[in-house]
């Protein structure tokens, strides 16, 4: 690094300085005296000019800003090992541990991780933002995101999302010059891989970014949810179908990005900050559903910042244990581009910058401000309303209707509430329900046991671990309970029919007074005599001619089997067969993928803005399990390779 102070002459081959300060410029020298050479002069004031213009550059040179958030990413996901355990590895998040300041108390804003990525957008809590779910909600264009500020300022700004729960339908792209959530979904794959994201947004970044204009981009990472999807290390062997499966993955894809961003001199002239948007429910978790758990395993995230450096420069090892929160992280982005950090004017709780952790290792904010966490998980779904959590220093206050306090100091998993009179708490309590009482929060009123039941019962579709009969008991016992639920019913008859269970079939047909999936079953059985049941759109199965009439395609509005009748109907082997028959397979492939992205968010308990009966038995699923309908069912099956 050139010292401003001191420059040393090409002309001189013993070295000489000359010194810059207040004074007239010297030049020290045994053999040409400066004062005596106008040609020196000239040269001298000419790479005095150029190291000004050179340092004033360098001075103005904004860090572009790389954010990667990633679903379902807590503390514990990450062991930070010495340099001599990890330097063999390519372990992105070994990187990450020897390269950034380590925030060991970060706290997601939201269980929802739509609000939780709005709360790093815009530097506001969720009652401040107004996103308060995974759903149809829409941020106010009135609130201005850290991105606005950043395009306004000059900088490129690129959003890259990898798949659910985040689209361009949450009013996130405001203020982004690109913003791709343009993912191709088919019956074996329902994300963007992490490493296709980072390719894209490498490539993205070689094609429409200048080297001399800043960045600020921002990537979503879904894949920590898709445990059951296979994934291959850099050798093509293929991992276990689990979530450290997935985090393998992320790990080396991480690398993969970093190797990149050196390569290109991003690395080191960048923030680069790795995020968890959520947490991740241990099998110690005190029992709460994961959409409104507001413990420490399914909010505590993982928060790593990495400034920018000098090549020579060592990495940053240092680690915060202060709380802090999304919001704050939200707070350090309006910092880094030089932006007032947003003051909602009915904000009563501490917000701050993490800048001067990161740059100088200043903590100087007030250890015992709150941090609040919420979800409204319930509210979203109708069965409910919103949950409060709040930490203070080592506390965690659970604002139900029986208020909850933890000390995480001496309960590390939160699972013993201490008595409300003891004076520590008392005192702490206090300044807690103020902020509540003050906000008009509602405490929380715990949604029923069968509720739950269902949820739990209904995450265990996707993958069977017990058995489907073990299930189907299960859904017998919370009939009892739920008599009215069709959602129960329809999860029988899935069973049913996937397992080919066809006495379960026609009992559950029976009970529900379904004529189709009772027939079905006794058509299996060899019941021969069976009738098909009076049905508009079922009676085109036994017509002679191809084409339906205007008549009949408005008595059967069910598209999907208009299709598979106008395919089944043409002659054998004919051009025209051929073409009805790329129209079902790709029409009933739309239908598998909301199907199976159905079952998807059951197994997430519902985490996702997905229909609850995206996957309810379909008329046509029904009849291609009719005996007669065989060989069409192995077409189907040949044709289409779904993941399940």
């Amino acid at each position: 690094m050139v010292n401003p102070g001191v420059v040393v002459s090409p002309f001189s081959p013993e070295g000489n300085e000359m010194t810059l300060g207040p004074g007239p410029v010297v030049l020290a020298s045994r053999r040409t005296p400066l004062a005596k050479s106008s040609f020196m002069k000239r040269i001298v004031t000419s790479i005095l000019s150029l190291i000004l213009v050179c340092c004033k550059s360098g001075h103005e040179e904004r860090p572009s800003v790389l954010v990667i958030a990633v679903d379902m990413l807590p503390l514990s996901s990450i062991a930070c090992e010495t340099e001599s355990q990890g330097q063999n590895k390519r372990s992105g998040f070994q990187v990450f541990c020897q390269d950034s300041v380590r925030f060991t108390h970060a706290y997601t804003t939201s269980t929802m991780s739509q609000s939780a990525l709005t709360s790093i957008l815009t530097s506001r809590y969720p009652h401040e933002h107004g996103v308060w779910h995974n759903g149809n909600q829409f941020l106010p264009s009135q609130v201005e995101t850290v991105t606005e500020v950043a395009t306004k300022s000059g900088y490129r700004t690129l959003f890259f999302s990898g798949g659910p729960p985040i689209w361009r339908k949450s009013g996130l792209s405001q203020g982004f010059e690109t913003f791709d959530d343009n993912i191709s979904v088919s019956t074996a794959l329902y994300y963007r891989p992490v490493l296709e994201t980072f390719d894209l947004f490498l490539d993205s970044l070689r094609k429409g970014v200048s080297k001399d204009v800043p960045f600020f981009s921002l990537i979503t990472v879904p894949d920590l949810q898709f445990s059951h999807f296979p994934t291959k290390d850099n050798f093509g062997i293929q991992r276990p179908r689990s979530y450290q499966g997935q985090l393998d993955e992320l790990d080396e894809s991480l690398y993969y990005l970093i190797e990149e961003l050196k390569q290109s001199d991003y690395w080191n002239s960048s923030y680069v900050i790795l995020t968890g948007l959520t947490g991740r429910p241990s099998q110690d978790s005190p029992g709460d559903l994961t959409g409104y758990n507001l413990f420490a395993d399914n909010t505590l995230i993982s928060l790593y910042i990495k400034p920018p450096r000098k090549k020579r420069d060592l990495g940053l090892q240092w680690k915060i244990d202060k709380n802090v929160s999304l919001v704050d992280l939200g707070a350090t982005l309006f910092d880094i581009v030089e932006a007032p950090v947003p003051k909602p004017p009915s904000r009563s709780i501490a917000v701050v910058s993490l800048l001067p952790s990161v740059l100088k290792m200043e903590t100087d904010w007030d250890e015992s401000r709150l941090i609040v966490i919420e979800s409204a998980w319930a509210q979203w779904h109708q069965i409910g309303g919103s949950r409060f959590a709040v930490r203070k220093n080592n506390l965690l206050f659970l604002c139900d209707q029986d208020m909850k306090a933890y000390n995480t100091l001496i309960d590390r998993l939160e699972l013993n509430p201490l008595s409300l009179q003891d004076p520590y708490i008392r005192q702490n309590l206090d300044e807690v329900q103020f902020f509540l009482d003050e906000k008009g929060f509602i405490k929380w009123k715990a949604i029923s046991d069968v509720t739950v039941d269902k949820v739990v019962l209904g995450a265990s579709l996707f993958d069977e671990t017990d058995g489907h009969a073990a299930i189907i008991k299960e859904i017998r016992l919370l009939l009892k309970k739920m008599p009215w639920d069709s959602d129960l019913l329809n999860w029988w008859a899935y069973l049913a029919i996937k397992n080919r269970d066809w006495k379960s079939l026609r009992e559950v047909g029976e009970m529900a007074a379904r004529p189709i999936w009772t027939y079905v079953a006794r058509r299996n059985l060899g019941e021969e005599h069976a009738k098909m049941p009076m049905d508009a759109c079922l009676k085109l199965l036994n017509r002679k001619v191809p084409r339906l009439s205007n008549i009949e395609t408005k008595q059967c509005s069910d598209r999907l089997f208009l299709d598979f009748v106008t395919w089944i109907k043409q002659d054998p082997n004919s051009d025209q067969e051929v073409r009805y028959q790329e129209d079902f397979i790709k029409s009933y492939s739309d239908h598998l993928i909301t199907k199976n992205l159905s079952l998807l968010n059951l197994s997430l308990n519902l985490m996702w803005d997905i229909p609850l009966d995206s996957f309810y038995p379909t008329r046509t699923e029904m009849v291609l399990n009719l005996p007669r309908f065989k060989k069409y069912r192995r077409i189907i099956d040949k044709r289409i390779q779904s993941t399940f």
